[in-house]
């Protein structure tokens, strides 16, 4: 029996800190019995997860909810974020997704795709968790660039 120190070394040692979370998630959503209608659909489950797993600290505040976001991301090399309250709508903007077109060299042109579904599912999951309630839902309002900043909106 190999002792679990010795594993869980291994594990932050040799896999990617950058994909470990995302591939965790996306195997629980791969066992699961979940019926899926697309591919979006899928990317909004594994987003889910992992928002699960990488769950936030209360935040009193926008700005508050803006650091515990980007430090989150910072932490596994996904950028940053900035919110922006609008009255009617939340405006999310992901800088630096996945590396942008890095994202794209790796997994091919698809990964734009599946990145922003999953970021989707992630801020679904994040901000309902905080109390945006289930009337309000995040859509991706602009397509990813070459540097990896989109924007998704919170609103009815």
């Amino acid at each position: 029996m190999i002792p679990s120190k010795n594993v869980d070394y291994k594990l932050q040692r040799e896999s990617s800190r950058q994909w470990r979370m995302v591939v965790t998630a996306m195997a629980q959503e791969f066992t699961s019995d979940t019926p899926y209608g697309s591919a979006n659909d899928f990317g909004q489950r594994v987003g889910a997860n992992y928002a699960v797993q990488a769950a936030l600290p209360a935040c009193s505040s926008l700005r508050d909810l803006e650091t515990a976001i980007s430090n989150r991301w910072q932490s596994m090399d996904w950028g940053w974020i900035n919110l922006d309250d609008r009255g009617k709508n939340l405006l999310i903007v992901h800088h630096g997704a996945g590396n942008g077109q890095f994202a794209a060299g790796a997994f091919g042109a698809d990964a734009q795709v599946w990145l922003a579904t999953f970021l989707s599912g992630v801020y679904q999951q994040w901000l309902s968790s905080l109390g945006a309630g289930q009337d309000l839902r995040v859509k991706q309002i602009s397509p990813i660039d070459e540097f990896g900043t989109l924007e998704f909106e919170l609103s009815r």
